[in-house]
Order: structure tokens, then C-alpha cells, then sequence
């Protein structure tokens, strides 16, 4: 807990590149076409009538259908399905129509790409008469934007991933810490209990046996939890220092903590205004 050059202000938390990377979240994505009337879903068409909509590779991934395949990959801007749908002649076409009939195309191109960074896989293609269904699975990495919380609604926004020996290190251990919170959110939400919960988990790790805490009981207070610190030789406070310059930040509460990834990741976060002068 600690600021750090403005990184961690209000919400932000700054993370190393170690602990990053263990924060991988699985995630599952469902999609539907509703087949209709005028539904063809022929892909020899598809490259007849959009000849450049699509890669080869791309087109490679679906079916004669224009449907992905069970057990591909996706990379951003892949088809997961692209079918054509008839459509009515407009006055235009009936002009163009006269002069070449190439000139018209009786077709619209109905389609749904892969529209995360993150590679995805489809795990599952289920067809009816009047529906398919596709599942697509990813692994996404932890990112700048995404969220972050504790145990005691200390959430907040991942502002900067750092390389390990960027980041403050323990003096003692040599251990670069795993993230920076602002110390300053544990005021303004009046969360103090993941400052025991730091403090609790110190003493499991030194005992090798798990901080048991009564419910509705006043027994692992502030107070209690400094106390059995001191009684196993710790303290709630480490020696920081910046690895490049050496130079110590002084004693800094930390340790141990519950840090969870939240579903809301930054690719749902994402918003843009333009809407004149903004002060």
C-alpha cells in the first residue's frame, strides 16, 4: 500500500508482469444466426458475390455453409459465420440491371466476426432448421483498463503492468511486490478489513496453519492481529525499495491478499464522445 508516481491515484492499481500473466481468466461466448427465408447459405457464393470480404485462410475456417468449423481458431476479424440473404431489387439495381447484370447483386452479406484480441476456439457448432448456434471459448490475458477487487470491495482499474524489476521490491526477500494499491482507498471506503486480512495472512504463512476468524466476534481486531504478529517476530510493515536507483521508500504496509479479476474486462469497458469541447 503506497503511492506510486501518480499510477495508482484514485483506482488504479499497478501490477507486475509475473503477476499479470496469473491472472489469465477463461471465458465463454455464445452466438447465434436465426435462419430465415431468405437465408443462402451456399460459401461458393459467398466468394462468388463478395470476392474480397474475406481471406483465404479466413474462408478456410468454414463449412461449405459459410458456418465456422467445430474446433477452430479464431483470430480478431474471423468469420464466425458469413451467409448470404436474398434482397429486393431496388429502382438503382432495376437501371444497373438494363446497362449488365453483374452490375446488381441479388445478395446481402449477413456475417459475425471474432471481435476480441484474444484467439478464441469454437467448441461447439449446433444447427437446426431454424437456428445455429455457435460456442467460442478464449483465454484472456490481463490487460491495462481491466478490474481488479479484493475481498472487502477495495476494486479497482489496472492502470499500468510493469516488468518485474520495475516494480518496488522487498529488500529483505529481493521479492518484487505483486501490486500497488493506493493507500488512500482504504480511508475514503472505511474497508479495514483487508488491513487484518494482510495482516492475518502473514501469520498463516509464517505458522504454515490458516487464520481462523469467528464470525460477529471482536476477537481479530486491529489490535489483536498487531498483537500476534509481534508474537511471531513480524511486523505489518516491510522495507520498499526501487530496484533501479536503490533508493529505499521507507517502511510500507503489505503483504498477503485475496486479488480477484472481475468479468468486467476493458474490451466491455470501452466508450468514446464526441460531442464538441470537453473541459
Amino acid at each position: 500500500y503506497m503511492p506510486y508516481k501518480g499510477y495508482n491515484h484514485e483506482d488504479g492499481i499497478v501490477i507486475s508482469d509475473t503477476a499479470a500473466k496469473s491472472m489469465d481468466s477463461h471465458h465463454s461466448y455464445k452466438v447465434d444466426y436465426e435462419v430465415n427465408p431468405n437465408t443462402v447459405a451456399r460459401k461458393i457464393l459467398l466468394k462468388r458475390y463478395f470476392p474480397g470480404k474475406f481471406t483465404p485462410e479466413q474462408l478456410l475456417k468454414l463449412d461449405d455453409s459459410g458456418y465456422a468449423i467445430e474446433g477452430m481458431v479464431m483470430d480478431f476479424g474471423d468469420p464466425i459465420y458469413a451467409v448470404l440473404e436474398k434482397r429486393e431489387a431496388t429502382p438503382e439495381d432495376k437501371i444497373l440491371g438494363r446497362l449488365h447484370k453483374s452490375l446488381v447483386n441479388p445478395y446481402r452479406l449477413v456475417s459475425e466476426e471474432w471481435g476480441h484480441h484474444e484467439r478464441g476456439t469454437i467448441v461447439d457448432a449446433h444447427t437446426t432448421s431454424s437456428n445455429v448456434r455457435f460456442f467460442v471459448r478464449s483465454i484472456k490475458p490481463l490487460e491495462v483498463g481491466d478490474k481488479l477487487t479484493g475481498l472487502h470491495g477495495n476494486k479497482g482499474i489496472v492502470s499500468l503492468v510493469l516488468p518485474d524489476d520495475e516494480m518496488p521490491t522487498n529488500k529483505a526477500t529481493g521479492k518484487a511486490v505483486d501490486l500497488v494499491l493506493n493507500p488512500a482507498s482504504v480511508t475514503s471506503r472505511i474497508n479495514l478489513g483487508q488491513l487484518m486480512e494482510v495482516g492475518a495472512a502473514k501469520i498463516a504463512q509464517k505458522t504454515g496453519k490458516p487464520y481462523m476468524v469467528e464470525n460477529f466476534s471482536n476477537t481479530s481486531n486491529v489490535s489483536s492481529v498487531r498483537k500476534q504478529l509481534a508474537e511471531n517476530g513480524l511486523s505489518d510493515t516491510d522495507e520498499i525499495i526501487d530496484p533501479k536507483t536503490g533508493k529505499s521508500y521507507g517502511q510500507i504496509f503489505g503483504g498477503p491478499q485475496y486479488i480477484l479479476k472481475l468479468y468486467k474486462t476493458s474490451d466491455q469497458n470501452l466508450s468514446a464522445r464526441s460531442v464538441g469541447g470537453y473541459d
